[in-house]
């Protein structure tokens, strides 16, 4: 077989792309892709280059395609707006979403934003795959992170924009200064192996600090899916307890651990809807 080779973009490449969309995902949607809604969708976007736009091609043959934007300022996780591959490719799949993490990481985006069809059960199993994080909503949003500590500071200061302007949120934590550990595995599976950093409650503020502080009030061990559930409200602490997913020590600590996490989730911001949805 033809070896596969993934390069960028190039003009005129548009007719085959937009052609191999419409026939993937023919049974998904009800619009065809034009090559003009193509060019001013992707090429015309400021956050894309031709260096994000990645295409798979074997004998001469363009058999599939992703397109990645990062953002400048602000959150700066990149975003994959569209892909496509043969049917049933996923080789072709593997190597493009792997090339779209790369050149995000590369571009020292904190992580990468997937919005897969839900009936595309090759995405959704490569996603899974990566370690991608779903939150689940009417678009199916996932999220692989990249520089993790540096994406929970970024959540974290979304929490203190919001605890300024409700004083009854600010007084609870006035009342709770406290150092909480957290201790983060990469898997639920995965023992031993922590990356920790330390969440300090001080006059009713969140601040994060890399590593563990020499003094602290209890620790949380869990692993990191589990914990951005937790922070964007997609599981509860008591379903993830009884789950035995998350670990809390002392354990006479766990009313204190409690309501610090109701300060938690932190409203998701908002990167959708992506591709023909978002509007540049």
């Amino acid at each position: 077989m033809t070896s596969l080779k993934i390069r960028t973009y190039r003009e005129g490449d548009e007719a085959e792309l937009t052609n191999l969309f419409n026939e993937y995902f023919k049974h998904f949607i009800h619009t065809s892709k034009t090559v003009d809604f193509w060019r001013w969708c992707y090429l015309k976007r400021p956050d894309v280059s031709p260096e994000g736009i990645f295409i798979a091609e074997r004998a001469n043959r363009i058999i599939g395609y992703a397109v990645v934007g990062i953002p400048k300022g602000g959150m700066h996780l990149a975003r994959l707006y569209d892909y496509c591959f043969l049917e049933g490719d996923k080789a072709t799949a593997l190597e493009l979403i792997g090339h779209c993490i790369s050149f995000a990481r590369k571009n020292k985006a904190l992580g990468i934003i997937f919005v897969p069809c839900k009936q595309d059960e090759i995405a959704l199993e490569l996603c899974r795959k990566f370690g991608f994080i779903s939150r689940p909503n009417k678009y199916y949003v996932l999220a692989h992170l990249i520089n993790d500590f540096k994406f929970y500071e970024k959540i974290f200061d979304v929490l203190n924009s919001q605890t300024e302007k409700l004083p009854s949120c600010r007084k609870i934590l006035e009342d709770l200064n406290s150092n909480l550990v957290i201790r983060l595995r990469p898997f639920q599976k995965t023992l031993n192996s922590y990356r920790s950093f330390t969440i300090q409650i001080q006059s009713g503020k969140f601040n994060l600090t890399s590593g563990e502080t020499e003094t602290f009030d209890a620790i949380v061990e869990c692993d990191t899916t589990t914990f951005v559930k937790l922070l964007f409200g997609t599981i509860r602490l008591t379903k993830a307890l009884i789950m035995r997913r998350i670990r809390i020590s002392p354990l006479w600590k766990l009313p204190l651990v409690f309501k610090i996490f109701s300060r938690l989730p932190v409203p998701y911001p908002v990167y959708i809807p992506y591709g023909e949805w978002l509007t540049h």
